[in-house]
């Protein structure tokens, strides 16, 4: 596997994926998640890595010779983190924001898409806790509780 050229690979698990979805059936969710699910169209996870901290993360062979490049970004299904698509960059030392115009014209509208402070940016975010190197300054204090 390790010899197979990442591109390759990542085309391979698209038509998979495309496959999958043309399978797929009726999500059957929790009764619990009802309400939630009801409110938006998708609830899609996001979230990219290097391939070769997945091959570490993997265990994968130590005798496999090479360092696997690029990064990778996944995108599943909420409830049954069954994939809805791959994207690959050759670049690994990127971050996750590279993908978002992608990001932003793959979710359907009313669609819903959980990411973590990778994708960290401005423009683009509604609500997030600050990273630790953000800087900020308070101009009015609208409200104040336990939990916010």
């Amino acid at each position: 596997m390790m010899s197979l050229p990442t591109e390759i690979f990542v085309l391979l698990l698209r038509n998979i994926l495309e496959k999958r979805k043309e399978m797929s059936g009726k999500i059957s969710i929790a009764e619990k998640w009802q309400k939630v699910r009801e409110k938006f169209s998708v609830i899609w996870i996001a979230d990219g890595s290097t391939l070769e901290q997945l091959r570490k993360s993997l265990k994968a062979s130590e005798k496999e010779s090479g360092k696997l490049a690029g990064r990778i970004m996944m995108i599943v299904e909420a409830f049954t983190q069954v994939p809805v698509t791959v994207w690959y960059q050759k670049n690994e030392r990127c971050n996750d924001k590279v993908w978002v115009e992608q990001l932003i014209n793959e979710l359907p509208t009313s669609g819903l898409l959980v990411v973590d402070l990778g994708f960290f940016s401005f423009p683009w975010f509604d609500l997030t806790r600050m990273r630790g190197k953000t800087s900020y300054q308070i101009k009015q204090v609208l409200s104040a509780g336990k939990l916010y």
